[in-house]
């Protein structure tokens, strides 16, 4: 998949795209010219160009450490320039994973190797901790 290499400088609302090249060279030399003047310099950030539209969904998978899913949910990518980030485990105390992509099959076979591979290096899966509240005023 060819890449667009924008030059950008800014935060928030003050971000702007300042210029689009074919090579990460010529950003860069154009960066480093335009940040002689600038406090924080422009940088450079590497997109696909026409990303394939498979790739603009993700699932994402809950599933508890026995296996059992909780949640399947595909949505819109936000953004196509990253993989849908690390596996994480969730305040409920589910493997949460991301995959690029709408099949869902593929998706829960993938959030279950993950699952293995985290128990197999220890890695993950507490066992859930459930917080009990005591009113300490209760009973004056």
């Amino acid at each position: 998949m060819a890449e667009v290499f924008l030059v950008t400088a800014g935060d928030y609302s003050d971000y702007a795209v300042l210029a689009a090249f074919s090579s990460r060279e010529q950003a860069e030399a154009y960066a480093a010219k335009r940040g002689a003047s600038s406090y924080d310099g422009p940088q450079v950030e590497e997109f696909p160009l026409d990303c394939p539209e498979q790739a603009w969904h993700q699932t994402r998978v809950d599933m508890d450490r026995d296996g059992v899913v909780h949640n399947v949910e595909t949505t819109l990518c936000l953004q196509l320039i990253d993989a849908p980030g690390e596996p994480y485990i969730d305040h409920r105390g589910l493997l949460g994973v991301h995959v690029r992509g709408e099949d869902k099959t593929r998706a829960i076979k993938i959030a279950n190797e993950v699952r293995g591979q985290w128990i197999a290096q220890l890695k993950a899966f507490v066992p859930k901790v459930h917080l009990s509240y005591t009113n300490p005023m209760e009973g004056r």
